[in-house]
């Protein structure tokens, strides 16, 4: 059995019927006889609902994330050199781009019928903005195997260790060749538009607003990353859930699997039970009938003795009635 081509069918399959689906190919694969494969195919780890939803996204279309790939490597030069003014230029594609990859996600999560809450379509946005910050990521995205969101944190390498069915598959995608245009195609514009930075350095009217207006600012900015850091501990939380609830199902299919399989050796073990009772009881029959037949030769032995000597004694008189003839 190809587990590749299984891992693709259950990761777009219905978070509630999953575990389901997963069983039922790992047996398939055990009826086949590829042990190997049905024990990488229970290995498999539900999805959570956001990583669902994401892997619908990518399967819906394959072309469907090419402008988030195109923008992703727009975003990551312009990081690389610093380019302040490309990367403000940037951020409002970026947040069109993804508000409305995550509105098309949640519609397609409708379609499925297994609707994508608020937390879920949050966590779809954090995994799609992973992705644009972090070549590794977007590869891992492009996949469609995803079993958790993805989270960017800084400048770090986004973590990808238990995020991915099936990690090697992350490098096939990365090494496959992208349709996005190269880094190298728009190096003439990202190359002219820093010589026209200057004049907004020189702005003066930034540096002359009242106090009152730069403690506000600094505000906005301390409380919208209070509001980020919160933001991302209630998707640890939600994850950490997930997975406790995820670990909880393999748990209980593991139990009824065991129930299964030892009532099935129960059934075979009375059936065994039966099979020998139906012997003995046959070789108890078979040993009567012995017995029988036994005491029946035996009565024919003594009899035949009784005739015998009857016979001699027979034969002694005649001969006694011979010998007395003149």
């Amino acid at each position: 059995m190809n587990v590749d081509e299984v891992a693709q069918a259950l990761y777009v399959t219905l978070p509630a019927d999953f575990v389901g689906a997963r069983t039922a190919y790992a047996k398939e694969a055990r009826a086949d006889g590829d042990a190997s494969s049905a024990r990488r195919i229970g290995r498999l780890r539900k999805p959570t609902k956001s990583a669902w939803a994401t892997n619908l996204l990518v399967r819906a279309d394959p072309g469907r994330l090419d402008a988030l790939q195109a923008l992703g490597a727009e975003l990551r030069s312009a990081q690389d050199r610093l380019a302040g003014a490309e990367l403000r230029a940037l951020a409002s594609r970026r947040r069109d781009l993804v508000a409305g990859l995550v509105a098309e996600a949640r519609r397609l999560a409708d379609e499925a019928g297994d609707p994508l809450g608020g937390p879920g379509a949050d966590e779809v946005a954090q995994t799609l903005n992973a992705a644009l910050t972090d070549a590794a990521a977007a590869a891992a995205l492009d996949t469609g195997l995803l079993v958790d969101a993805l989270v960017a944190t800084g400048l770090e390498p986004v973590e990808l260790d238990g995020k991915v069915a099936l990690p090697e598959s992350v490098g096939e995608v990365a090494e496959r060749p992208r349709r996005a245009p190269s880094p190298t195609q728009p190096a003439p514009i990202r190359k002219a538009r820093p010589r026209k930075a200057p004049p907004e350095k020189k702005k003066p009217a930034r540096r002359e607003e009242p106090e009152e207006r730069v403690e506000d600012t600094a505000a906005e900015k301390a409380a919208a990353k209070a509001e980020e850091k919160a933001a991302a501990r209630a998707a640890e939380e939600r994850r950490r859930a997930e997975r406790r609830r995820s670990d909880a199902e393999d748990r209980l299919v593991a139990a009824r699997r065991a129930i299964e399989q030892a009532e099935q050796q129960t059934t075979s073990a009375r059936g065994a039970l039966d099979d020998l009772e139906q012997r003995r009881t046959a070789l108890q029959d078979e040993l009567a009938r012995l017995e029988h037949d036994i005491a029946a030769a035996q009565r024919d032995v003594r009899e035949a003795r009784q005739a015998r000597t009857s016979a001699e004694r027979a034969e002694a008189t005649a001969q006694r009635a011979i010998d007395r003839l003149p």
